[in-house]
């Protein structure tokens, strides 16, 4: 009975040793996948900037998403310009 027991017991760790090698190399896998792929990223990235001196992924991104938001400020700035313009215009028109 206590053999059978310790065979059992082996028998079980020796399948959560498996099991453990192959969870193991699946995380190696996707951890390779997601390094491949960010590398690519950043390279396309890169190509789009190439004048950034950004090493990372995150870096870069920040970098664009700052960029963006500058762009879009500028975008707004001029549009309440022109808005203001345009109500000047009409003021003098009507002075006219």
């Amino acid at each position: 009975l206590l053999n059978t027991k310790l065979m059992e017991q082996q028998s079980e760790i020796s399948q959560l040793q498996q099991n453990l090698d192959s969870l193991t190399a699946q995380l190696d896998e996707t951890n390779h996948s997601r390094q491949q792929s960010e590398q690519t990223q950043l390279c396309s990235l890169k190509s789009i900037l190439p004048h950034s001196t950004k090493m990372s992924l995150d870096e870069l991104t920040q970098e664009i998403i700052s960029y963006v938001n500058r762009l879009t400020n500028e975008m707004n700035s001029l549009k309440e310009k022109t808005v203001l313009s345009d109500e000047d215009s009409q003021h003098d028109g009507r002075r006219i």
